[in-house]
C-alpha cells in the first residue's frame, strides 16, 4: 500500500469480498479434513473490522478481536 487509506466504502467492499473468498477456502479446507484456524483466525478480525467501519461512532481499532470463533 502507498499509506494513503482507502474511502470508507471502497474498504466495506474490500473487506466483504474478503470475507467471501475467506468463507469459500475454509469450506474447501474443511472439506479436505485440513487445518483451518489461520483462516478462521484472518476471517474473524476482517468481520470485526468490518463491523467497526459499519458501526457509528465506534473505531475499527477500539475493540481488537479476541480470534474466538
Amino acid at each position: 500500500m502507498s499509506g494513503v487509506s482507502e474511502p470508507p466504502q471502497l474498504r466495506i467492499i474490500t473487506l466483504r469480498a474478503q470475507i467471501a473468498e475467506l468463507g469459500a477456502a475454509i469450506r474447501l479446507l474443511r472439506q479436505a479434513g485440513m487445518d483451518n484456524a489461520a483462516a478462521e483466525l484472518l476471517l474473524v478480525r476482517k468481520r470485526a473490522e468490518l463491523e467497526g467501519l459499519m458501526l457509528p461512532g465506534r473505531s475499527a481499532r477500539s475493540d481488537p478481536p479476541t480470534g474466538e470463533v
